[in-house]
């Protein structure tokens, strides 16, 4: 299912993902405009396991409002279809 409507609805739909040297994890943020105008900020830790095949959420930042899948104490897992230096794409 495609949920990117939802992110840009409730959050935004540009992640960026990177890892931060300061706490020694991969990073994701997710920053930017929704689509009423109101700036959204969301900070995950990530994870591939499984041999890079699932794409693992383990904590989500305390001052981060999550939304869907995101938020403190959920922690999804995807399924990665495709996966390059620029894109990914998952189930």
């Amino acid at each position: 299912m495609d949920s990117l409507s939802l992110f840009n609805d409730s959050l935004c739909n540009i992640f960026s993902f990177f890892y931060n040297d300061v706490d020694n994890r991969n990073s994701c943020l997710v920053n930017g405009n929704r689509k009423d105008g109101t700036q959204s900020l969301l900070d995950w830790s990530w994870n591939l396991i499984d041999k890079n095949k699932i794409l693992q959420i383990y904590e989500t930042s305390a001052f981060s409002i999550g939304t869907g899948p995101f938020g403190i104490g959920k922690k999804p897992e995807w399924e990665i279809l495709r996966l390059t230096n620029k894109e990914l794409y998952s189930a």
